[in-house]
């Protein structure tokens, strides 16, 4: 009994330790911004333009929205700076989903196109705004490695049109 309660308390200090560390969530607040990235472009976000994409992703998935990055980017050759928001919201248990959502800009304010089903990952990168299309790279599992884990990485092309 008294190695019982001894150890208990350790075990489950352990138990929450890896789970911190498997989450994706574990260095960022809830809904906080990660990036933002108009670099590649020469196009700027307009006023309040993470607001409203923020606002968007709260109402569609819950204020419980885990990790939150926005690129901005001219995807539709307009001149004025589209979005890509790569968000994590939970799912339910220790699970997450992505949805990775497509902004334009249309007047100076965000508005919802559509969402992209085709493009997995994490820690998305090497973001690049073109005509019609996005490029980025994200980091994915290799075959056998556990989820919690991922080394490996995979490119995607995005479809804007």
């Amino acid at each position: 009994m008294f190695l019982t309660v001894l150890l208990k308390p350790r075990a489950l200090a352990l138990g929450v330790v890896a789970l911190l560390a498997c989450s994706p969530s574990a260095n960022h607040a809830e809904g906080e911004a990660i990036t933002t990235d108009d670099s590649n472009t020469g196009t700027s976000a307009p006023a309040g333009a993470e607001d409203q994409i923020r606002a968007w992703a709260f109402e569609r998935h819950g204020g419980e929205t885990q990790i939150f990055q926005i690129f901005f980017g001219d995807f539709t050759e307009d001149g004025a700076a589209d979005a890509l928001a790569w968000v994590l919201y939970p799912t339910g248990g220790n699970s997450s989903a992505l949805d990775a959502a497509l902004f334009r800009n249309e007047n100076g304010r965000m508005v919802y196109f559509r969402s992209v089903a085709e493009v997995f990952g994490s820690k998305p990168r090497d973001v690049a705004f073109a005509p019609g299309r996005i490029t980025l790279t994200t980091t994915m599992p290799q075959p056998g490695e556990p989820r919690c884990c991922p080394s490996g990485s995979q490119d995607w092309t995005i479809e804007t049109k």
